[in-house]
């Protein structure tokens, strides 16, 4: 039986295997038994886009129970209980949070558990009594159902650290009419509750569908405050300060009391003109993350450090002309633009995984309502979709040479030109390529058995890399130098970000959790992946320099993941927000920017949103993938960052500063 699947079309559930039920992982046409270690039977409830799976096995002996289980990387873990003999895992999120139940001391009540690390939490229940968490979302969002003294099950969510009652949101009739919501199944990332609602009377079930209320947007309040202190202080500068045509300031009060009393003493000269219409500052911030400008801004009323002699008018207008181009042509009008990359003929649905220098891009392209693992191996050239490959392929990465790896069914395989060359296993069971350099060197990894093991695949040949003491290890990327990252299970099963150079393995630090993961590494040798903050309740985006770990944040402070860097340090990856799932990100110059900020805002009311941001080349140019909320549907995307301003522009600007200082100065003289 199959009960849960993931975006990679890789499906769990159970078989039969004599008289016993077995945990079953079902990936590329395959059947894997997942194994029980000791006990006789279990079964697989579920698997992330890590491909994490967990579910529960059967405890040998006379008396029995059961165990909370993790499956990962060929691995398996029992999962503590809360005191009791038994447990049970339902639910396991992107985050590797995992859900369900556990038996309390003295076996007399269950109560809903969440696992984070090897940690569990009771997260208790309506009355006191029993207990259980069925889903749980990738903002940590449980569902599932509790006990009440009068009626059984409702029907629950624990958000924040508090436990709502869903019958709170049934309409009064329905109550009178005797209707329950009995438990809750499911819960998307965007909050949408699916369970099950029972009529007390009739004994009726029907499939419910809770729509959430979205929170009020606290940024926006902020925003609005923002918005009216600098409007006010805008309007202040704008009627405090004016210059006339001769480069003098007047101010209100000035000009009264100079009317007043007849006065004829000059002003003071003008030394900080205050222009009302300048381009929005948010957004040359943004601009300035992807074009490396740094503008001097000046304060309304704070000086401006003259030249010394007040240009003529002709090479003022000049200046300010060419002044007002190199505005208009980055921060004012140009932000970077995302594109959504044309089809493959005969497909509608896209992901792009990654790029060159050369801006080639490679990726998966499927057909909507098929698995995307059923897709095409796909190249895009210019905007050209180019497939690769039969269907069940994917590209992963591409190097400058235009040398491209990914698999096509279960073998790695090497597209380059009209060549196609497939990569030999080093046991008879699939691998899998992740990235290759620019010497044509592949990393990825086997499975061995049961256990997914890191593999090196050069001019020798297939090597499989040692661990750091457990039982499996991945490779996710190499570098010019032959340096190579990913993650190894340590000796006590836990999951660290690790690096391999030359014949050596090397544990990379955390940010003070219990293990992470290393998912690229620049030619510089600076490392990018994600590491779990202490007390594991999170995980953020991380970056290693020299083995030591710095926090790159997340956009509200819940998780995020870096999944490229390129030679210039800029990182990308995707952040969780509160109301909208995941966001995809860059890291620049110490700044979090959500890259759904340059998305036309048509798209965004059409329901699109960048999810993924899988890589980014030397010139700051982004690729990932798009969903969209109201159909599902994924498209992958290019982001452009904006191009410098013209060095022309800069030198005229120049030479026009130069030579306006060597005019005769105009000085203000007094009236009469």
């Amino acid at each position: 039986m199959a009960i849960d699947l993931n975006n990679a079309g890789q499906v769990v559930g159970d078989s039969f295997k004599g008289d016993f039920v077995r945990p079953t992982l079902w990936k590329d046409g395959h059947i894997r038994d997942l194994g029980t270690l000791d006990g006789p039977s279990g079964s697989a409830s579920s698997i992330n886009e890590a491909g994490q799976i967990v579910g529960g096995r059967k405890l040998r002996g006379p008396e029995g129970g059961t165990r909370a289980t993790l499956w990962e990387g060929g691995g398996i873990r029992d999962l503590p209980t809360l005191g009791g003999r038994s447990g049970w895992a339902n639910d396991i999120n992107d985050v590797g949070q995992v859900v369900g139940h556990s038996w309390l001391p003295g076996d007399m009540d269950r109560h809903a558990t969440l696992w984070e690390g090897t940690q569990p939490t009771d997260l208790g229940s309506l009355d006191g009594t029993s207990s259980n968490a069925a889903g749980i979302n990738n903002l940590g969002q449980i569902v599932g159902s509790a006990s009440t003294r009068r009626e059984a099950f409702h029907a629950v969510m624990w958000h924040r650290g508090t436990i709502i009652d869903l019958n709170g949101f049934l309409d009064e009739s329905r109550h009178k009419a005797g209707w329950r919501l009995t438990a809750a199944q499911e819960i998307n990332d965007a909050g949408w509750i699916v369970g099950v609602a029972e009529n007390l009377f009739t004994v009726e079930n029907r499939a419910f569908l809770l729509s959430p209320v979205p929170e009020p947007a606290a940024w926006l309040l902020l925003l609005a405050g923002i918005v009216a202190v600098a409007a006010a202080r805008l309007a202040a500068s704008c009627v405090s300060t004016f210059c006339d045509v001769s480069g003098v300031s007047h101010s209100p009060a000035d000009r009264k009391s100079a009317s007043q009393a007849g006065a004829t003493a000059a002003p003071a000269p003008c030394e900080a003109p205050v222009s009302c219409a300048r381009a929005a500052p948010q957004q040359r911030d943004a601009t300035e993350m992807f074009v490396g400008l740094a503008p001097v801004r000046a304060r309304p009323g704070e000086p401006i450090p003259a030249l010394g002699r007040a240009p003529r008018p002709l090479l003022l207008l000049l200046l300010l002309a060419a002044s007002c181009w190199c505005t208009t042509s980055t921060a004012g009008g140009r932000l970077p633009s995302v594109t959504f990359l044309p089809q493959l003929p005969g497909t509608d649905e896209s992901v792009a995984l990654g790029i060159n220098n050369a801006g080639w891009v490679v990726g998966e392209s499927w057909s909507g309502g098929s698995f995307p693992s059923d897709g095409y191996a796909t190249l895009w050239n210019a905007g050209t979709p180019t497939q690769l490959s039969r269907m069940d392929s994917t590209g992963r990465d591409i190097n400058d040479a235009g040398q491209i790896v990914g698999e096509e069914g279960p073998y790695p395989t090497v597209w380059h030109g009209s060549k196609k060359t497939r990569l030999q296993s080093p046991s008879d069971d699939t691998s899998t390529a992740r990235d290759i350099s620019n010497t044509g060197k592949v990393v990825g990894y086997t499975w061995i058995g049961y256990v997914m093991r890191a593999t090196l695949w050069d001019d020798r040949g297939p090597r499989v890399l040692g661990t750091l003491g457990g039982s499996f290890a991945e490779a996710t990327a190499i570098n010019e130098a032959g340096q190579v990252v990913g993650s190894s299970s340590l000796p006590d099963g836990t999951t660290a970000a690790a690096l391999w150079d030359g014949n050596s393995v090397t544990e990379l630090g955390t940010l003070g959790g219990g293990g992470g993961r290393a998912n690229d590494i620049n030619d510089v040798g600076q490392v990018v992946g994600e590491s779990w903050l202490a007390g594991n309740m999170v995980h953020h985006a991380a970056l290693w320099i020299d083995g030591v770990a710095a926090d790159l944040g997340s956009l509200d402070g819940g998780s995020s993941v870096a999944y490229a860097i390129n030679n210039t340090g800029q990182v990308l990856g995707i952040s969780s927000t509160e109301l909208d799932g995941w966001h995809a990100v860059t890291w620049h110059r110490g700044a979090l920017i959500d890259l759904n900020q340059f998305l036309d805002e048509s798209l965004r009311d059409a329901g699109w949103r960048l999810e993924f941001a899988r890589d980014i080349n030397d010139s700051g140019w982004i690729v990932g993938s798009a969903e969209n909320r109201f159909t599902s549907e994924t498209r992958a995307f290019l982001l452009s960052p904006v191009p410098e301003p013209a060095t022309w522009a800069l030198f005229a600007a120049g030479l026009g500063a130069a030579f306006a200082a060597r005019r005769p100065a105009v000085r203000p003289t007094r009236g009469r």
